[in-house]
């Protein structure tokens, strides 16, 4: 593996650990060496696995990874977008009254963040998410 990215390491890192309970533990483990970019990263992966479509549990399990990097990072921009990621992961699998729990957590971080651009898309998809009819079971 040719790193170039301090992230790319931990990432890999990541990626080898095989489950989540192991990943938690690995994040921990380097928290570190968590930078804003590592969070991203992980988002990216986690919305890349649920538009591949193969594999969306893993994407719930990016999406949560990304959030857990992004409050041991410790800044709000990044914990906001993380928890965003992973509502929108949840709305684009149907899970709608879970994600409204994430987009709501998730504008008040980027509320406190000052993040108005990325606020508004959260709320946007807040909206998408109450107009849809709760699925049974």
């Amino acid at each position: 593996m040719i790193v170039c990215h301090p992230w790319d390491a931990l990432i890999q890192g990541l990626y080898d650990c095989g489950s989540y309970e192991r990943g938690h533990a690995y994040l921990r483990e380097h928290a570190l060496e968590i930078t804003s970019e590592s969070v991203s990263t992980l988002r990216t992966i986690s919305m890349n696995l649920l538009t591949d479509e193969s594999e969306p549990e893993l994407a719930t399990q990016f999406g949560e990874l990304a959030i857990i990097a992004a409050i041991l990072l410790g800044r709000d921009d990044d914990t906001g977008m993380a928890i965003y990621c992973k509502g929108a992961i949840l709305s684009r699998q149907g899970t709608f009254r879970e994600a409204t729990t994430l987009l709501d957590e998730a504008q008040a971080y980027l509320r406190s963040a000052d993040n108005s651009a990325q606020l508004a898309n959260c709320l946007y998809d807040s909206a998408i998410c109450y107009d849809k009819p709760p699925v049974s079971t």
